[in-house]
């Protein structure tokens, strides 16, 4: 029987029906590189939070933001100088397709198939 998902209602959301990978009651983690995310428009948001810290690096700006629930930080890796700074609400999306699921002993988790 394949179950949905749930991770936070945001990312729930954005994943659709992602099958549970038999991964049910046990933790997963979320995956997905600086720069896949990007700046949110309108409702398309999957993450959000405070910035905590803004490198900017000529060609990209590198923003931290702090999510509830994540023990670190979150970066994105924004195409060019942005104007944004500490303290700022900030809410990020990505593709769908950029986005991973990892159980707890670090592996991907694919759709219909049990972790090992």
């Amino acid at each position: 029987m394949r179950r949905p998902l749930r991770l936070h209602d945001a990312i729930d959301q954005h994943l659709g029906d992602a099958p549970a990978c038999g991964t049910e009651g046990m933790p997963v983690k979320l995956g997905i590189r600086p720069e896949h995310l990007k700046l949110a428009d309108g409702g398309d948001a999957l993450l959000s939070g405070r910035v905590s810290l803004v490198e900017s690096l000529g060609d990209a700006t590198n923003v931290h933001v702090n999510v509830a629930g994540a023990r670190d930080p979150v970066v994105a890796r924004l195409a060019g100088q942005q104007p944004i700074r500490r303290g700022d609400a900030i809410r990020l999306a990505a593709d769908r397709a950029a986005v991973h699921l990892f159980g707890a002993d670090g592996r991907a988790l694919r759709p219909g198939r049990s972790p090992a």
